[in-house]
């Protein structure tokens, strides 16, 4: 069976990562969105500074072997690379690769992560084909060598990486009309001391293709060429660079640019249905962040500086056995693992391809437009042969019998909650088709960016705020006057004598509320608020989650925890701190409604909507 394995990783590598497994039953290859969810798993992992130093200290090993590779700094910058590196480099290079992957294998071994592997073995079967796609936002958990994770080693699995654009909600657009061949645009960028000429040769030999080649283009060129035809094909070779979060190509010896700079040139091309973008380039994880914001399909970049021989037998492995029919993923993989004969000359070859998707897109095959199977027209229907007519007098008693067994038998059903994922499924799409709800003007939303914790210093750091941040963004909102203040960040410590202001803040200021976390079970434990705050001034954090992953209730409150001591939700209390000052009253207009103004709230009852005794524990209402 098809199965498509989700691992999101919320967090830094440093720091710590919440782990969110999800496993998808697909019917065929199609995206997410027709798909069943299957099983959710929540998990941990924990900080490991260890690892991050391990990776950056083996790329700086790797990127000083200095082979000949296709990023221009090589070429600019000599005296940083020596060229052909010595026996002893090479030696370093291999020993910091392993000490990577024992480290690595360590941490995916530990005893937090430990019940996601399990899970993982327990509930997939060797004989099911698996996509993983992982999705982090953190640079040093995306350039980790997942590959050597020892679950994916023991199996068939193809990994991809999705590293969530910043609007990652919008659909993906749907594949271009089919052509007779599939169409590649072929990009050979600046090639100074790259031998190209050997990915053209590769690209031309491809069977049932259409392949136009633009040589050290000027931009102009460029864009003409997005607008011009449909392309299910982008494929640039030449220096590339990463500055930054920016990927940036080189097009000719006195042009280069960033991906933004071709934005509706880009864009264009991706709305009439360009499905894969090639970069046989170095260090292209910046170029992938950007297309991801297009809603591209499918990317396949390199991690690294790669060697110019690794990239033309890349190419030369990955196009081959794609166009002889594998699914995308498996031969990207393919052509991943072939790479390894070079790793006697090129240690770490293997760990340079990377595939990066958009979350709902669809595995793709070597036919015209990419199109996957699902967007096969169907095989015409069988003929049915007409079902001859009930005699009259017979018939509407039979008629009458069955829809009476029927509705016997969905009232059973219905009772035993065996309907229940169909019942809520039903409840989302109503939801779906209610007009968009547009932001509320009175609530502003300040948000803490991996540029924000990363210009702090990490020693006076705790969690993702300082305490000196934190007072002097606190003091800033009371300059404008918020009627309320939440703090969604847990903060479960005591300030000392050195930040008395803050400190003042949270105890004697009733419009700024904290948070907490009630929990529940070993993979949920509490988690209390900071010590000497009001509990007037404290909203728990938990919120009821279905067995399909997603959320469709919301808490008001709920009996307190031993170390989360509040009885209702930091969303409550921020409404109720905000609506009451307008003179809003909140009150119980019965046992099972609870009123806020005029508008009276329904308690979630065993069989309310889609459910089936579902848990209603607290005062529960229906989001929406």
């Amino acid at each position: 069976m098809n199965k498509k394995v989700i691992l999101k990783l919320d967090g830094m590598l440093e720091h710590g990562c919440r782990v969110v497994l999800e496993i998808w039953s697909a019917r065929g290859t199609q995206g997410e969105s027709s798909r069943d969810r299957h099983l959710e798993a929540i998990g941990y992992l924990p900080p490991n500074p260890q690892l991050a130093e391990l990776a950056i200290a083996h790329w700086q090993k790797y990127r000083a072997l200095g082979d000949p590779a296709r990023s221009l700094q090589t070429r600019l910058n000599p005296e940083s690379i020596t060229y052909n590196g010595s026996f002893n480099r090479t030696r370093e290079c291999r020993e910091s690769a392993r000490d990577l992957k024992a480290e690595l294998q360590a941490w995916l071994d530990s005893t937090e992560f430990r019940p996601i592997e399990r899970f993982l073995r327990d509930e997939l079967h060797r004989r099911d084909r698996i996509r993983l796609q992982i999705r982090a936002e953190d640079p040093q958990l995306q350039k980790l060598p997942w590959h050597l994770w020892d679950w994916i080693e023991s199996r068939s699995v193809e990994v991809e990486f999705y590293f969530l654009p910043s609007n990652r909600s919008l659909p993906l657009l749907p594949p271009a009309e089919d052509g007779d061949r599939v169409r590649i645009l072929a990009i050979l960028g600046h090639s100074n001391g790259i031998d190209v000429e050997a990915d053209r040769q590769v690209l031309e030999s491809l069977p049932d293709a259409d392949v136009r080649f633009l040589v050290e283009p000027k931009r102009q060129d460029l864009c003409d060429r997005f607008w011009e035809q449909p392309w299910d094909i982008l494929f640039f070779a030449g220096h590339s660079e990463t500055e930054g979060e920016r990927g940036r190509i080189y097009l000719n010896p006195t042009d280069s640019l960033t991906l933004d700079e071709l934005w509706f040139g880009l864009s264009q091309a991706v709305k009439r249905g360009l499905q894969l973008a090639i970069f046989n380039s170095c260090d292209g994880l910046g170029l992938a962040q950007q297309l991801g914001d297009l809603q591209l399909p499918q990317m396949v970049v390199m991690r690294e500086l790669v060697a110019d021989r690794v990239a033309q037998a890349f190419l030369k492995y990955f196009l081959k056995a794609f166009s002889q029919g594998k699914p995308f993923e498996l031969a990207v993989r393919q052509g991943r693992e072939q790479l390894e004969g070079l790793e006697d000359e090129y240690p770490c070859a293997s760990w340079l391809p990377a595939i990066v998707a958009h979350p709902q897109a669809p595995s793709l095959l070597w036919v015209p437009g990419l199109r996957p199977p699902e967007h096969a027209p169907p095989p015409p229907p069988n003929p049915t042969p007409p079902t001859p007519p009930l005699p009259r007098r017979e018939g509407w008693k039979t008629v009458l019998a069955a829809s009476l067994a029927m509705a016997g038998v969905t009232m059973g059903v219905r009772s035993l909650g065996w309907l229940q994922t169909w019942e809520l499924q039903t409840f989302d799409r109503l939801l779906q088709l209610q007009p968009d709800e547009p932001p509320d003007p009175r609530i502003a939303t300040v948000t803490i960016t991996e540029a924000d914790i990363q210009a702090q210093n990490p020693e006076a750091r705790q969690g993702s705020l300082s305490n000196e941040t934190l007072d002097r963004l606190l003091q800033k909102l009371n300059t404008h006057k918020a009627r309320v203040i939440g703090l969604d960040i847990y903060r479960p410590f005591a300030l000392d004598a050195q930040h008395q202001r803050l400190a003042d803040e949270f105890k004697n200021n009733n419009k700024f509320i904290v948070i907490c976390n009630v929990g529940g079970g070993s993979d949920n434990p509490p988690i209390p608020p900071p010590s000497d705050v009001p509990l007037t001034q404290i909203g728990f954090s938990d919120i009821p989650i279905d067995p399909d992953g997603i959320v469709r209730r919301q808490l008001f409150g709920m009996s307190p925890g031993k170390e989360c001591e509040t009885e209702v939700s930091l969303s409550f209390a921020i409404a109720q701190r905000y609506l009451e000052a307008e003179g809003i009253e909140f009150k119980f207009a019965s046992p099972n409604s609870y009123q806020i103004g005029t508008v009276r709230f329904p308690r979630v009852q065993p069989n309310t909507g889609g459910y089936h005794q579902v848990d209603n524990g607290g005062y529960q209402v229906m989001l929406n």
